[in-house]
């Protein structure tokens, strides 16, 4: 079953990874500091990984990658997935569309 919710939660990830791109370099950095400073951080000569994820020490479970990605949380509660940035993100996204389609219309 914690490989289904695993395999559930990478798919999710990278659809949102994908679909809408990294997270603000202010939360990337946000991320970054807090596992940094975590007792359940894992630097290796492969990557840096999370010990109480207990994900398997690949590419994708590098915390390099998933500091980027929009969907996962720390399993420890101290970050959140970006939901509400990714909301205001789109908003900008969708209005910044919009003017330029209304100049490329004059």
């Amino acid at each position: 079953m914690l490989y289904l919710k695993k395999a559930w939660s990478l798919l999710r990830a990278v659809s949102s990874f994908v679909r809408w791109g990294d997270v603000p370099l202010v939360e990337h950095d946000r991320r970054q500091k807090i596992c940094l400073g975590c007792n359940r951080l894992d630097v290796t000569e492969t990557g840096v990984f999370c010990l109480e994820c207990r994900c398997p020490h690949w590419p994708l479970s590098d915390l390099r990658t998933k500091w980027r990605m929009r969907d996962l949380r720390c399993p420890l509660d101290k970050w959140q997935p970006s939901a509400r940035l990714l909301s205001v993100d789109r908003r900008e996204d969708m209005a910044r569309n919009l003017h330029a389609s209304r100049a490329d219309q004059l």
